[in-house]
């Protein structure tokens, strides 16, 4: 027990220790945390819609319970889901697996550390997702301390369940299919795979953009049914005995003996995925030495191109080759697009949408054009990791023929033509589906590329003052750090309140409008190409 915890220790460090971060580094994190709280109050006011209307339909027939039971069913299916990609490679494709293996250590005890670093993932996944969801249940049923107290043990022990059983598939998987030959493959259709389950989820949720009518349709449906707690939570006992603990409808004991029985088989779930992981992990990773390596080293052709083209080049491969890499910078440029096309085609707005285009000035449609834009563009981290995805290997940039500002702004715009695939896929959804004039378009396309540019010299810089160069696997250059989010929430907020004040002036001149947010993006260009001229006079040779 004292070498699990102590290893566990030391892999949570290598996960999420401060004590490399600077103060500056920990005030841009508070900050982060600060900004998030709009975000939350969004997502609390669109469950309470949903809440409400379900409520509103289930308690007058006594169902009202089965609002906790979707709840927790539909939370548990999608970390099911999302785990995989992460456990697979937290557990097996990870380059310090090969440490630890030859140590005195059990496979358990190397599971249960290699398990943190997914399982904090999973657990914000729970809280954003579950904490309110239970604290608006429990002020619409006016509940009693007992259930928002057994509604924290749900919080600190539902998401383990949905890990374990994701944890047991790969091992199975891993343990009877020999894939480390297609290793870079493997992660690849991992991550494809929980993308395309975010995608679906959306497209049930946007069936129909009322919620509150879904919410009623819903509930009239679950209110028709007959048993529905039991059909609906028979595949997970964890989210019957769970839904049972938080039922006030139910008399106390029953109550209690429900949470009783979520908390030992939790407990027993836990003993089942470590005497597994004891007898299958090793032969997991048996074939790691004769699979590819995730991070492949990409020699730079300076022979038919200048330094600047040949780093870019090198960038952009390095990119397209690393499967984590691939899925976090490019991948994810699909999916605030396609989240736009679902919208537009499922809830059947198109012809409404480009009836209304003609009627709306120019102003606002540059205006509204270029705020999706931003969001799109600050969603993806491709400039925010530059540095970061180079790991131990930045040093070698040190001692090239190369001058640093080539290499910082060729980071920059390698991440400016990998953004173009956002900019790319948009560009017809608002030339042929919304049918946006083309004037407008010729413009919103200036806007939207000086914007891109800004949003890659602004990551680039904050990935500079804040690098994380000494990661053990790909996925912690984009789960444990808040560069990506913060370079997101920084713009979003700095540019957003730009764009509101354009908004509200009395103006309606598309002239003048698009001569303002040239100047703004303008200003914000110049400032961050300083800074960048900065970092690589100044601090280049202190980036480790």
């Amino acid at each position: 027990m004292n070498k699990t915890i102590l290893l566990s220790k030391v892999m949570m460090k290598m996960y999420f220790s401060w004590s490399a971060k600077s103060g500056g580094q920990k005030a841009n994190t508070a900050i982060v945390g600060v900004l998030m709280i709009p975000l939350f109050v969004i997502w609390f006011w669109f469950l309470d819609s949903i809440i409400g209307g379900l409520y509103q339909v289930l308690a007058p027939v006594g169902l009202s319970p089965m609002i906790l039971a979707l709840a927790l069913l539909l939370v548990s299916i999608f970390l099911l889901f999302t785990s995989l990609s992460s456990i697979l490679t937290s557990f097996y494709f990870s380059e310090d697996i090969e440490t630890y293996i030859p140590l005195p250590l059990h496979p358990y005890q190397i599971i249960f550390g290699k398990s943190i670093g997914p399982l904090i993932t999973v657990y914000a996944f729970t809280l954003f997702g579950l904490a309110p969801v239970f604290l608006l249940y429990g002020l619409y049923s006016s509940a009693s301390i007992g259930f928002y107290l057994t509604a924290i043990i749900m919080l600190l022990l539902f998401p383990i369940i949905p890990f374990i059983l994701s944890g047991l598939l790969m091992m199975i998987v891993m343990r009877y299919a020999n894939i480390f030959k297609n290793k870079d493959r493997t992660k690849v259709l991992a991550g494809v795979f929980s993308f395309l389950i975010i995608i679906g989820v959306n497209v049930i949720i946007r069936l129909n953009q009322d919620t509150e009518t879904v919410s009623q349709d819903v509930g009239q449906w679950l209110a028709e049914q007959e048993h529905i707690l039991w059909n609906t939570t028979k595949f997970l006992p964890n989210v019957f005995l769970a839904t049972e603990s938080l039922n006030a409808q139910l008399p106390m004991w029953q109550s209690l003996l429900s949470l009783i029985g979520f908390i030992a088989f939790t407990f027993v779930s836990v003993t089942i995925f470590l005497l597994a992981g004891q007898k299958l992990y090793y032969h997991g990773v048996r074939g790691l030495s004769g699979g590819s390596k995730g991070k492949k080293s990409i020699d730079i052709d300076s022979k038919s191109r200048t330094p600047f083209w040949s780093y870019t080049w090198k960038e952009i491969k390095l990119v397209f080759r690393t499967p984590s890499f691939f899925i976090n910078c490019v991948v994810q440029n699909l999916f605030a697009p396609i989240f736009l096309a679902i919208i537009l085609f499922l809830d059947n707005g198109i012809g409404e949408l480009t009836a209304d285009i003609g009627s709306v000035d120019g102003k606002y449609i540059l205006i509204g054009m270029l705020g999706f834009t931003l969001f799109v563009l600050g969603t993806n981290p491709t400039a925010t990791t530059a540095i970061s995805r180079e790991g131990r290997s930045w040093f070698t940039n040190l001692y090239m023929p190369v001058h640093p500002k080539t290499i910082l702004f060729s980071k920059a715009f390698s991440a400016f033509l990998i953004q173009g695939i956002s900019l790319t896929i948009l560009f017809p959804v608002f030339a042929f589906v919304i049918n946006i004039p083309w004037i407008y378009m010729t413009l919103w396309l200036l806007l939207a590329l000086g914007t891109s540019w800004f949003s890659n010299l602004f990551g680039v810089y904050l990935d500079a003052k804040q690098p994380k160069l000494d990661w053990s696997d790909e996925q912690q250059v984009f789960k444990s750090r808040f560069v990506p989010l913060q370079s997101m929430l920084i713009q979003a907020f700095g540019f957003g309140i730009y764009l509101f004040i354009l908004w509200q002036l009395p103006f309606k001149n598309v002239a003048v409008t698009m001569a303002l947010l040239l100047l703004g993006i303008c200003a914000a260009i110049y400032l961050t190409q300083r800074l960048l001229h900065s970092i690589a006079k100044n601090d280049f040779h202190r980036i480790h």
